[in-house]
């Protein structure tokens, strides 16, 4: 999957911006708020070569900083304890049966809340580009000359 912002929720009215690292989806630990309007806006993620970001709404910036900082990307950093030990008894099985384990009653495989839940926000016109220059000529051209000015 790729990384982009994505809004969540009338609720919440939050920009999510998600990066897949390992294979695991990583949200931004920052609050960034989505434009709160039924006007179309432009949502653009930076991510540079040095490991800062940018998120920028009709382009401008609402956020920035670095991956390291702002993303739970990396495990915590631990200092080894030469006393620490697995017990004797360790069980070294990865997997391990649960006999008290069942099925919910109600199973339907369909993921929770999100049934016929709309948001309303409907996403198109993706440009995915190393040169940030060319991205933000490209949204003045097409986002820009469409936008309603109030």
């Amino acid at each position: 999957p790729l990384p982009g912002p994505d809004i969540c929720g009338p609720g919440t009215k939050k920009v999510h911006v998600i990066l897949n690292y390992k294979g695991k989806n990583v949200l931004i630990n920052k609050d960034i708020r989505c434009k709160d309007d039924e006007f179309t806006h432009l949502y653009t993620l930076v991510l540079r070569a040095d490991n800062t970001y940018e998120v920028k709404i009709d382009n401008g910036r609402v956020e920035s900083g670095t991956l390291e900082d702002d993303w739970e990307l990396l495990p915590p950093r631990r200092i080894r304890d030469p006393q620490a030990h697995k017990p004797e008894d360790w069980d070294e099985r990865a997997k391990i049966d649960d006999p008290e384990d069942t099925k919910p009653e109600v199973w339907g495989g369909k993921r929770g809340g999100l049934e016929g839940v709309k948001s309303g926000t409907i996403f198109d016109n993706f440009l995915i580009t190393d040169d940030e220059k060319l991205a933000e000529e490209i949204g003045n051209e097409t986002w820009g000359a469409t936008k309603v000015w109030g």
